[in-house]
């Protein structure tokens, strides 16, 4: 054995024993998913046999400039190992402050170079995240346990709600009304009546129907089944089969007068029958009065007879309104002229407030003053009397 195969030998080794003590010979993988495999989602999958899980993508950089983001991206807990952190990263540099900043709170650091999307499609575990465990359970009951998770370990709204997207995927397919309602919902309690009113409809369709929506799926609608997207070619091919044109013959009656028209007028005119075109082949309509000045179509309550723009400047110079374009130079300026006047009279006020509470003030001192004086002139006089007194 030369040194090569030695050394390949050697980090074979290394990894085998990473896997299995550090990883503690995980199979089943929470793969990193950008704003799904969040803390609740990850204990959530956990708790239904997923062994290792990854969180979401990190940008680098951010990573290490914001403390916020640091602080929200390393949520966990004792039972959220083991873990891998992801970032994204462009500068070798950058990733490495990084890891060393996440470094204590997971168990490896990942490097996202790209997502192929023959493998990210089969990405099942965000349609049943009880995946791992071999069990299908109904969408409504998963998504209750999706909710104490989050209630345990809170996130954005906004995870919570493409979690369900997925989740109910089939079945907002057969409630369409559902899909509005959840897209606006506005807090966690909002959702769990939206999957309230989701559990009593699926209840009341188990009575009913078998749910598998004309043969399209394997299971009824109301258990969780994984949603496989199309393949980069299939979906390729079906963009191409709508984006082929009609023949031209067979996009309008024979019986239709189309002399002098192009394909898209023909076909403008298939949409709206009762739509014109003038000589220089542009749709008509309505047919609008120009602005004196500059030619563009006028306002239609202008005062002036103008387009916005020439109303709007000649508005400013005469100082006038034009309610049409709702232009209120006369009235801002009014209104203004308004406050000045108020506020020069109340600070007028206020000085004669101040003036009058100065004269009270030299009033009272004086007074006192007075009455000073006089306290004395009876002290001396008093002494006075009691000098003379002894005497007589």
């Amino acid at each position: 054995m030369d040194g090569s195969e030695q050394i390949k030998d050697e980090r074979d080794k290394e990894k085998f024993e990473f896997w299995e003590k550090v990883l503690q010979r995980a199979k089943y993988v929470v793969a990193p998913m950008v704003d799904q495999s969040e803390l609740a989602w990850r204990m959530l999958s956990r708790r239904y046999g997923a062994q290792l899980c990854y969180t979401p993508m990190f940008h680098a950089s951010v990573f290490i400039r914001d403390e916020n983001y640091r602080k929200e991206a390393l949520l966990s807990c004792p039972e959220d190992r083991p873990l891998i952190v992801q970032f994204c990263a462009n500068d070798p540099n950058i990733f490495l402050k990084a890891a060393l900043l996440a470094q204590d709170s997971c168990d490896a650091i990942d490097l996202n170079l790209g997502c192929p999307q023959s493998i990210a499609k089969r990405e099942g575990n965000l349609h049943n995240p009880a995946l791992f465990s071999g069990l299908q359970p109904n969408i409504c009951e998963m998504s209750e346990q999706y909710f104490i998770m989050v209630n345990k370990y809170p996130c954005p709204l906004s995870y919570i709600r493409g979690h369900l997207f997925k989740l109910w995927h089939h079945a907002l397919q057969v409630h369409i009304d559902l899909r509005t309602d959840l897209a606006r919902a506005k807090n966690l309690e909002s959702i769990k009546q939206v999957n309230d009113e989701l559990k009593k409809r699926c209840q009341e369709d188990m009575k009913t129907s078998n749910g598998l929506l004309n043969g399209k799926l394997p299971l009824p609608y109301w258990i969780c089944q994984p949603f496989v997207r199309t393949s980069p070619a299939e979906s390729k091919k079906m963009k191409q089969e709508k984006s082929l044109k009609r023949p031209l013959a067979s996009i309008g009656d024979q019986d239709r007068n189309y002399e002098g028209l192009s394909k898209n007028q023909i076909k403008k005119r298939m949409r709206n029958p009762s739509i014109k075109f003038d000589s220089n082949g542009q749709k008509k309509g309505k047919q609008y009065q120009k602005c004196v000045n500059c030619g563009n179509p006028k306002g239609l309550r202008c005062i002036f007879e103008l387009c916005r723009s020439c109303c709007k400047n000649k508005a400013h110079k005469m100082m006038a309104d034009c309610p049409g374009h709702h232009l209120y130079f006369k009235s801002k300026q009014e209104k203004r002229l308004k406050w000045e006047a108020e506020q020069k009279e109340k600070e007028r006020l206020s000085q004669e407030l101040e003036c009058h509470v100065t004269e009270l003030e030299i009033e009272s001192i004086t007074e006192s003053d007075q009455s000073q004086d006089k306290e004395i002139q009876q002290t001396e006089s008093t002494k006075l009397l009691s000098q003379d007194l002894p005497s007589q």
